[in-house]
C-alpha cells in the first residue's frame, strides 16, 4: 500500500504505453464507431458527387517578342512573372468567357437526371425566388462558372501557360479548354493589334472624301453663280477697255484745255468737250470697279481651289495610309507571340478516382475519431483510477473493484 507521502516524494511519470493502451480501450466505442462513420459517410459521398474530369491544354509565351508584328508594346523590360500575370488576366476576362459560352453553348446541353441534381436545381431556384441569391440567365452562370473555374497557371521556370478545366463530362471538359484557348489567342490578338487604327484611318478616309466633294461643288457652284468660266479673257479685255478709256481721257483733257484757250468756260464747244471728259471717267470708274470684282472674285476662286488641292492632298495621304494599315492588318494578323503547345485531348480518368478516395477516408476518419476521443478524455472528470480516488479525496486506497458492464455480469441461478 503506498502513502500519500510516497506519491508526493515519486518523480512525475510521462505519458506510458500503460496509458495508452489504457486510452484506447477506454474509448474504443468512440474511436472505431467515428471511424465507421466517416468511411462510410465518404463512400457514400464519393458515390453520391459526381466525378470531374480534368482537362488542359498548353500554350507557350515568347517573352523576348512584341505581343505581336503590329503592336507597340514590348515585352523587352518586364519580368516572366509579370507576362504570366497578364497572359492569365487576359484567360480569366469576360470577353474570352464570353466568346467561349457563345462558341460551345454548354447552357443548352441536357441536364443531369440524377436525384441529387434535381435537389440542387431545384434549391437554387428557389433561393432565387425568395431573394437569397442572384437570379442569373443560363448563360450568364455559364460564365461567372468558367471565370472560377477555368484555371491558368504558369509552368515553373518556363514561358508556357497551362489552362485547365474540370466537367462531368470528359468531352465537355475537352471542349471548354479548346475553346478557351482559341479565344483566349484572339482576344490577345485584339487586345495588342493595331486593328482600331484601320477603323480609325477608314472613318477619316470618308470624312474627307465627303469634304472633298462639298469643296469641289461649291467651287462650282460659285463659278456658275459669278459667271467667271473664262475670268482671264474678261480681265484682259477689261483691261484693254481701261486702256482705250484712259488714252481718250487725255486726248479729251487735252482737247478741253486748247478749247479753254480759245473761248470762254460757258462756250458750247467747252460744255461738250466737259461732258464728253465727264463720261470717259465714268467709264474708267465703272471699268475699273469691274475689275475689282472681278479680282475680288478671282481670289475667292484662288482660296477654294486651294482649300480643294489641299482637301485632295489630306485625302492622297488618308487613302495611302488606309491601305498600308489594311494590307498590314491583313498579312500580320495571326503573327504574335502567343502559340498553342497542345490542345486539350478529352480525359479518361477522374481527378480523383473512388478508390482512391475510400483508402483516403481511413486514415481521414482514424485521425478524427482518435480526435473526438481526446476531447472527451479531456472533459471527462470521472474518478477512473487508484491514484486519483487517493488524490481527490486525501485517504489511502486500501482496495478497488473494477466496473463491470452489463455484458460481463452474470446472471444469479
Amino acid at each position: 500500500m503506498r502513502t500519500r507521502e510516497a506519491d508526493m516524494t515519486a518523480p512525475p511519470i510521462g505519458i506510458s504505453k500503460r496509458d495508452i493502451f489504457i486510452f484506447l480501450f477506454k474509448w474504443k466505442g468512440t474511436i472505431f464507431g467515428w471511424a465507421l462513420f466517416t468511411f462510410l459517410m465518404v463512400t457514400a459521398f464519393s458515390y453520391l458527387l459526381p466525378q470531374v474530369y480534368p482537362a488542359t491544354a498548353k500554350v507557350i509565351v515568347e517573352r523576348n517578342r512584341a505581343p505581336n508584328l503590329r503592336s507597340s508594346v514590348s515585352y523587352d523590360g518586364l519580368e516572366s512573372v509579370e507576362v504570366m500575370n497578364n497572359e492569365s488576366a487576359i484567360i480569366r476576362s469576360r470577353p474570352v468567357m464570353s466568346a467561349v459560352v457563345d462558341a460551345v453553348e454548354p447552357h443548352k446541353r441536357p441536364q443531369g437526371d440524377s436525384g441529387l441534381s434535381r435537389f440542387i436545381r431545384e434549391t437554387l431556384a428557389n433561393m432565387a425566388e425568395l431573394g437569397l441569391i442572384a437570379h442569373l440567365e443560363p448563360r450568364e452562370k455559364w460564365i461567372d462558372a468558367l471565370l472560377r473555374k477555368v484555371e491558368p497557371e504558369a509552368v515553373v521556370n518556363s514561358n508556357v501557360l497551362e489552362i485547365s478545366y474540370s466537367d462531368e463530362e470528359p468531352e465537355w471538359s475537352a471542349r471548354i479548354v479548346n475553346a478557351v484557348t482559341d479565344a483566349y489567342i484572339a482576344h490577345h490578338l485584339e487586345v495588342y493589334s493595331s486593328q482600331g487604327v484601320t477603323e480609325f484611318l477608314r472613318g477619316q478616309l470618308e470624312d474627307a472624301e465627303r469634304e472633298l466633294e462639298r469643296l469641289r461643288e461649291a467651287t462650282l457652284g460659285y463659278k456658275q453663280d459669278a459667271s467667271i468660266s473664262a475670268v482671264v479673257d474678261r480681265r484682259q479685255q477689261l483691261v484693254r477697255e481701261l486702256t482705250s478709256v484712259r488714252e481718250d481721257l487725255v486726248e479729251a483733257s487735252q482737247t478741253r484745255a486748247e478749247l479753254l484757250t480759245r473761248f470762254a468756260p460757258g462756250h458750247n464747244s467747252v460744255r461738250l468737250a466737259e461732258r464728253n471728259l465727264s463720261a470717259l471717267r465714268s467709264s474708267e470708274s465703272e471699268i475699273q470697279e469691274k475689275l475689282a470684282t472681278l479680282e475680288q472674285q478671282q481670289a475667292e476662286l484662288d482660296v477654294l481651289e486651294s482649300r480643294v488641292q489641299s482637301q485632295e492632298a489630306t485625302f492622297l495621304e488618308l487613302q495611302r495610309e488606309y491601305e498600308a494599315a489594311r494590307l498590314d492588318a491583313a498579312s500580320n494578323a495571326k503573327v504574335i507571340n502567343v502559340r498553342p503547345i497542345e490542345y486539350a485531348a478529352v480525359p479518361s480518368k477522374p481527378w480523383f478516382p473512388r478508390l482512391l478516395v475510400i483508402f483516403l477516408s481511413i486514415p481521414l476518419g482514424f485521425g478524427l475519431s482518435v480526435s473526438i476521443a481526446l476531447l472527451r478524455e479531456y472533459l471527462d472528470h470521472r474518478v477512473s483510477d487508484p491514484d486519483t480516488a487517493e488524490e481527490a479525496l486525501g485517504l489511502p486506497c486500501v482496495g478497488s473493484v473494477p466496473f463491470l458492464g452489463r455484458f460481463s455480469r452474470q446472471r444469479p441461478r
